[in-house]
């Protein structure tokens, strides 16, 4: 809806300046848009990433407790 009210602006306006400015800053909105999507995308890898360690580090420490119960009940 926004593009819409900007498009019946320009075509109002004579002046080519005024264009030019705005189609610049919708490029750099849109890649704005487009590395704050990235950062995103980077930050749940990383926090699925540690998600994963910290699973594997709680199976190693049970099974490390299930090897030391194991070890004193077969005594």
């Amino acid at each position: 809806m926004e593009l819409d009210k900007v498009i019946l602006y320009l075509s109002e306006k004579e002046d080519n300046e005024d264009i030019r400015k705005i189609v610049n800053i919708l490029l750099k909105k849109d890649i704005a848009r487009g590395n704050l999507k990235v950062a995103e995308e980077d930050y749940q890898l990383e926090l699925s990433k540690i998600r994963y360690r910290k699973g594997v580090e709680l199976i190693k420490m049970i099974y490390e407790k299930i090897l030391g119960l194991d070890h004193h009940f077969t005594s």
